[in-house]
């Protein structure tokens, strides 16, 4: 028999303890980092737990976190369907999340995802004597905080939220008057901090700018946390040169996916 609810507390708790952020990054942030702003759906097929769907409300688009835990009995297309009503969104929904190539065939395979996934890698930072030391950084206001998330939208940061800048130290090169390179934090916790926001201006390229954010970024993470994280997408090869050239080493391949949550019949 196959059934859905969303779960409890404690069971959250319990996956918890047996996810972790190189295994599992973007789940792992959801039970963790995310933990108060998610909610946890899971299938049981003869009361056994076959996978778990995250859920936020808190990026610019319906985004999701999986993680199966018995792929054979795992319905993925009821399971779906039943998030979606339950969330109470139309049919024609579409949902974002990142997948292991296991979990991206899983999609593929009923027939949910809606594009061609993108290849998304991530890195976690190793070596500190890469780093690179200089004043060019300044930390950016409150009284700057509105043209900081101009600048990010202009840049096309689909995965920037407001309340990041809000709550997290962001960080700037001027060049005059303008923003000449941008980057912050997605994640600033004692148990992991997570880099994003990195943009540099098209004109200002090719002068070390995003070195020196990236920099910066990882020294004011590593004074709160030993664990520093950073995803980028893997077609963006000078990007992940120049991570790796400040110490960050890749610890997961993943695919960003588009996916349906259209309506199947559904078993509760």
């Amino acid at each position: 028999m196959i059934q859905h609810h969303k779960l409890d507390v404690k069971a959250v708790e319990r996956l918890a303890e047996n996810v972790k952020p190189e295994e599992d990054y973007l789940f792992f942030t959801y039970v963790s980092m995310r933990r108060d702003e998610a909610s946890f759906f899971g299938q049981f097929v003869n009361e056994r737990l076959t996978g778990v769907l995250a859920y936020t409300d808190q990026l610019p688009f319906p985004a999701f976190a999986f993680y199966g835990l018995d792929y054979k009995e795992l319905q993925l297309d009821l399971f779906v369907s039943y998030v979606r009503k339950l969330l109470n969104f139309h049919e024609g929904i579409v949902g974002g999340t990142i997948l292991s190539d296991v979990d991206l065939a899983l999609f593929q395979a009923a027939k949910l995802t809606v594009n061609e996934p993108t290849a998304f890698i991530t890195m976690k930072h190793e070596d500190d004597q890469k780093l690179l030391k200089g004043d060019l950084v300044e930390r950016i206001t409150e009284t700057e905080w509105e043209a900081c998330a101009r600048f990010l939208a202009k840049s096309e940061m689909n995965y920037f939220s407001e309340r990041e800048l809000q709550q997290y130290p962001f960080y700037a090169i001027r060049e005059g008057e303008h923003y000449a390179a941008v980057g912050g934090f997605h994640f600033y916790n004692e148990m992991l901090v997570e880099l994003g926001n990195i943009v540099t201006e098209p004109s200002f390229r090719g002068k070390g700018y995003a070195k020196a954010i990236t920099s910066k970024l990882t020294h004011v993470g590593k004074a709160y946390s030993p664990n520093v994280y950073l995803s980028v997408f893997a077609q963006n090869t000078i990007a992940i040169h120049i991570y790796k050239q400040l110490g960050f080493k890749v610890v997961s391949n993943r695919w960003i996916t588009d996916f349906s949550l259209a309506a199947y019949s559904i078993v509760k």
